[in-house]
Protein backbone atom coordinates (compact mmCIF):
# COMPACT_ATOMS: atom_id res chain seq x y z
CA UNK A 1 0.00 0.00 0.00
CA UNK A 2 0.92 3.23 -0.04
CA UNK A 3 2.70 5.25 2.66
CA UNK A 4 0.10 7.69 3.24
CA UNK A 5 -2.11 4.92 5.37
CA UNK A 6 -4.27 6.13 7.92
CA UNK A 7 -4.23 3.07 10.09
CA UNK A 8 -3.78 2.37 14.44
CA UNK A 9 -2.57 -1.07 13.68
CA UNK A 10 1.72 -0.79 13.85
CA UNK A 11 2.04 -4.46 13.04
CA UNK A 12 4.15 -4.74 9.66
CA UNK A 13 1.68 -6.21 6.69
CA UNK A 14 4.09 -8.64 6.04
CA UNK A 15 3.97 -10.17 9.38
CA UNK A 16 2.10 -13.40 10.07
CA UNK A 17 0.44 -14.75 12.95
CA UNK A 18 2.67 -17.30 14.21
CA UNK A 19 -1.04 -19.07 15.79
CA UNK A 20 -2.70 -18.86 12.31
CA UNK A 21 -1.34 -20.01 9.21
CA UNK A 22 -1.74 -18.03 5.82
CA UNK A 23 -1.03 -14.98 4.25
CA UNK A 24 -2.07 -11.69 5.88
CA UNK A 25 -3.35 -9.12 3.26
CA UNK A 26 -3.53 -5.50 3.81
CA UNK A 27 -6.50 -4.01 2.42
CA UNK A 28 -7.81 -0.09 2.27
CA UNK A 29 -9.36 2.21 0.22
CA UNK A 30 -7.24 4.63 -2.11
CA UNK A 31 -9.16 8.11 -2.95
CA UNK A 32 -8.69 9.45 -6.19
CA UNK A 33 -10.28 12.62 -7.82
CA UNK A 34 -12.64 10.45 -10.08
CA UNK A 35 -13.39 7.13 -7.75
CA UNK A 36 -12.60 4.99 -4.80
CA UNK A 37 -9.91 2.01 -5.45
CA UNK A 38 -9.88 -1.34 -3.39
CA UNK A 39 -6.40 -1.83 -2.85
CA UNK A 40 -4.43 -5.17 -1.87
CA UNK A 41 -1.16 -5.24 0.05
CA UNK A 42 0.48 -8.28 -1.10
CA UNK A 43 2.93 -9.45 1.35
CA UNK A 44 6.54 -9.99 0.22
CA UNK A 45 6.99 -13.45 1.25
CA UNK A 46 3.23 -14.77 0.16
CA UNK A 47 2.62 -18.50 -0.25
CA UNK A 48 3.44 -20.09 -3.37
CA UNK A 49 0.03 -22.05 -3.87
CA UNK A 50 -1.27 -18.36 -4.99
CA UNK A 51 -1.19 -18.53 -8.72
CA UNK A 52 -3.61 -16.07 -9.51
CA UNK A 53 -3.33 -12.80 -8.45
CA UNK A 54 -7.45 -11.46 -9.67
CA UNK A 55 -8.38 -14.75 -7.66
CA UNK A 56 -7.01 -13.50 -4.16
CA UNK A 57 -7.64 -10.03 -4.92
CA UNK A 58 -11.56 -10.73 -5.65
CA UNK A 59 -11.41 -13.58 -2.98
CA UNK A 60 -9.88 -10.67 -0.37
CA UNK A 61 -12.46 -7.97 -1.61
CA UNK A 62 -15.46 -10.57 -0.92
CA UNK A 63 -14.75 -11.24 2.27
CA UNK A 64 -14.24 -7.48 3.28
CA UNK A 65 -17.40 -6.40 1.76
CA UNK A 66 -19.61 -9.41 3.40
CA UNK A 67 -17.87 -7.62 7.12
CA UNK A 68 -18.20 -4.11 6.27
CA UNK A 69 -21.41 -2.12 4.73
CA UNK A 70 -20.11 -1.09 1.54
CA UNK A 71 -21.60 1.82 0.70
CA UNK A 72 -21.57 3.16 3.61
CA UNK A 73 -17.72 3.08 3.89
CA UNK A 74 -17.25 3.89 0.60
CA UNK A 75 -19.69 7.31 0.99
CA UNK A 76 -17.73 8.11 4.20
CA UNK A 77 -14.29 7.88 3.13
CA UNK A 78 -15.24 10.20 0.19
CA UNK A 79 -16.53 13.18 2.21
CA UNK A 80 -13.91 12.97 4.75
CA UNK A 81 -10.54 12.08 2.63
CA UNK A 82 -8.73 14.23 -0.17
CA UNK A 83 -7.58 12.85 -3.69
CA UNK A 84 -4.24 10.69 -2.74
CA UNK A 85 -5.56 9.56 0.43
CA UNK A 86 -5.28 5.81 1.31
CA UNK A 87 -7.39 4.70 4.42
CA UNK A 88 -6.83 1.19 5.88
CA UNK A 89 -9.74 -0.69 6.30
CA UNK A 90 -7.77 -3.43 8.47
CA UNK A 91 -6.35 -7.33 7.59
CA UNK A 92 -7.49 -10.31 6.27
CA UNK A 93 -5.63 -13.70 6.73
CA UNK A 94 -6.08 -16.77 4.25
CA UNK A 95 -4.81 -19.68 2.84
CA UNK A 96 -4.61 -20.64 -1.17
CA UNK A 97 -7.43 -23.17 -0.44
CA UNK A 98 -9.69 -20.15 0.13
CA UNK A 99 -9.93 -20.61 3.84
CA UNK A 100 -9.87 -17.41 6.03
CA UNK A 101 -7.76 -17.70 9.11
CA UNK A 102 -8.61 -14.27 10.74
CA UNK A 103 -10.23 -11.11 9.82
CA UNK A 104 -9.19 -7.63 11.52
CA UNK A 105 -11.22 -4.82 9.63
CA UNK A 106 -12.45 -1.51 11.12
CA UNK A 107 -16.12 -1.14 12.30
CA UNK A 108 -18.16 1.62 11.02
CA UNK A 109 -17.85 3.83 13.84
CA UNK A 110 -14.39 4.57 12.93
CA UNK A 111 -14.84 6.23 9.90
CA UNK A 112 -16.45 9.23 11.24
CA UNK A 113 -14.41 12.12 12.57
CA UNK A 114 -14.08 12.21 16.08
CA UNK A 115 -15.76 15.80 15.91
CA UNK A 116 -18.81 14.74 14.25
CA UNK A 117 -18.89 11.73 16.66
CA UNK A 118 -19.13 14.18 19.29
CA UNK A 119 -21.36 16.69 17.53
CA UNK A 120 -24.01 13.88 16.98
CA UNK A 121 -24.03 12.86 20.92
CA UNK A 122 -24.67 16.03 21.55
CA UNK A 123 -27.86 16.93 19.98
Amino acid sequence: MPPDIDSTDSRPVDSQDPTSSGDTFGVGIHVTESDLQFVVHVPSDIDSGWTDPTTFQTQIETIVWNHLEKSTVLTRLAKQHDAGTTVSLGRVTLTPDGTVHQISLINSEELWPLHHQINHLLR
